[in-house]
């Protein structure tokens, strides 16, 4: 697939999303990235509830790497409370485990999805002080947390998540211990839903996951910054 047909379907699809959002246009998509901007119309059965001034970009590696999402009007403070990185571009969700756990990584299954639920998130917040759809925590523990969320693990555990995590790698036999700490063994424990998780996701997405706990080792065995 060459880069110049790989872009026109993301723009077929983009163009199908933004013909029910008309304050929505692509400003560049000749090449990649591909920007898209103006006003994201936020709907319910009555009718549009809310609107937010936003760019979107989609880089050459969309879907397989997260859009940046931009709000635009100075509504949403850079502030990671707020689930905005320091630069303006939105937290939308652990990319890896979205995209595992995604039917449908398309165009329109991401707007309606996770950009969606994002502002739909910050409407709701501004209205009442409270997240909708529950909060992970900032930075490697909410992707630690996710992770495990993800794998059937809870709490949120680095230890059983890396050992749970190499079971999609090396699939023990049934008589196993599970690698979760159960002490059952693994036909009896975490079998059945990783066997479910690898039959719908691929062992590239699988494999980000394992890199984002190499990620997470990293951090925590990092020493403490001075000063």
């Amino acid at each position: 697939m060459t880069e110049e047909y790989y872009l026109n379907n993301i723009l077929k699809d983009v163009h199908k999303y933004l013909s029910n959002q008309p304050d929505l246009e692509i400003v560049s998509g000749n090449n990649f990235p591909i920007f898209i901007e103006g006003t994201l119309s936020l709907n319910d059965d009555q009718g549009v509830f809310d609107r937010y001034c936003v760019r979107i970009e989609l880089s050459e590696f969309f879907p397989d790497r997260a859009p940046k999402v931009f709000e635009t009007a100075g509504r949403i403070p850079h502030h990671i409370d707020r689930h905005v990185f320091a630069d303006g571009h939105a937290c939308l969700t652990v990319w890896p485990v979205w995209l595992a756990r995604a039917e449908d990584r398309s165009f329109h299954s991401v707007m309606d999805g996770p950009i969606r639920n994002f502002f739909l998130s910050q409407t709701i917040f501004e209205q009442s002080g409270h997240w909708p759809f529950g909060e992970y925590a900032h930075g490697y523990d909410g992707m630690l947390q996710a992770i495990c969320e993800f794998l059937g693990i809870d709490p949120p555990d680095f230890h059983i998540a890396a050992q749970v995590s190499l079971l999609l790698w090396k699939w023990p036999k049934g008589h196993h211990r599970c690698g979760c700490g159960s002490g059952k063994p693994f036909r009896n424990c975490h079998r059945p839903l990783l066997t479910e998780v690898q039959q719908k996701t691929s062992r590239a997405h699988l494999r980000e996951i394992l890199e984002l706990l190499v990620q997470i080792k990293k951090f925590r065995e990092a020493p403490p910054a001075s000063g």
